[in-house]
């Protein structure tokens, strides 16, 4: 059969269209609203396929770089151009362009949205510098369908990305009716940033052990290594894993000290790697 005939150049276009293998969002914050528009669509690509299936196998393809920048987005796709529909042993098809990407990747995609100029502080807030609640949603249940990670992780993750970006009331709106661990973790740092911390210590409670305190035990000392917070960091970890009972002792001892304040600093930066290692354990799970 001949190169140029319709049907094997339908078939290379399908499968150029399924040979993206990555989308890499880079590290500089979401994109604005007015910036969307830069961002490739797969049905562009899909019809630019012939172009792009003249490309040598592993060539880096960088879309839009000019205008990227300027939404502080990197978008990378990476083709085997010359594969065909029966070299299936090679093929990287999958039924999702992002169904493929590591947990590491789908993890950075996610911050990649959630990322703010400055870290949440201990209270309500709110900061400067956050996204709009409903823009916020829709980027990331958009994102969290691209990733195929299923209704009831998207759910989380939507919750506790609102309250990274302090929306409080549309976060606790998602877990209020939560019975699972992660969604009552997250009803608890709801309260807990209120701050009604009665009530994040009946939901701790609740939540008994979680996974994501003893993986960010190590950050614990190496975050509060200062001569200001060693002993507050080593009271915090004197179970064996950071006690988020613990914690909430502390934020409502700091209540009141300035934002400049070494606790109140380290109580921030472990605040995020709570957060951190939320999203972590909800994609991984």
């Amino acid at each position: 059969m001949h190169q140029n005939d319709p049907d094997v150049q339908r078939s290379q276009d399908g499968d150029i269209q399924q040979q993206i293998r990555e989308v890499v969002v880079g590290d500089n914050g979401s994109v604005d609203g007015d910036d969307e528009d830069l961002l490739p669509e797969p049905r562009d690509v899909a019809e630019n396929s012939p172009q792009v299936g003249r490309l040598h196998e592993g060539t880096t393809v960088i879309m839009f770089a000019q205008g990227l920048r300027k939404a502080g987005v990197s978008a990378r796709l990476n083709f085997n151009s010359h594969l065909t529909a029966g070299d299936s042993r090679r093929s990287m098809a999958t039924d999702h362009p992002m169904t493929s990407t590591t947990t590491p990747e789908r993890v950075a995609a996610i911050w990649s949205l959630l990322r703010t100029p400055e870290l949440p502080a201990l209270d309500q807030g709110p900061r400067s510098g956050v996204v709009p609640c409903r823009a916020l949603e829709v980027r990331l249940r958009s994102l969290c369908g691209e990733l195929s990670l299923g209704q009831d992780t998207t759910d989380r993750v939507v919750a506790a990305g609102l309250l990274y970006h302090d929306h409080h009331n549309e976060a606790h709106d998602l877990v209020q009716d939560a019975i699972d661990a992660e969604g009552s973790v997250i009803h608890a740092i709801v309260h807990r940033r209120e701050p009604d911390f009665w009530n994040a210590r009946y939901w701790y409670r609740r939540v008994g052990d979680h996974p994501i305190y003893f993986r960010i035990t190590p950050r614990v000392s190496e975050l509060g290594g200062t001569e200001a917070t060693t002993g507050l960091a080593r009271r915090l970890i004197l179970s064996g894993s950071l006690d988020p009972l613990a914690f909430v002792d502390a934020l409502e001892s700091a209540v009141g000290k300035p934002p400049s304040d070494p606790v109140v600093l380290f109580l921030r930066r472990l605040q995020h790697a709570e957060f951190e290692s939320l999203v972590d354990h909800l994609v991984s799970n």
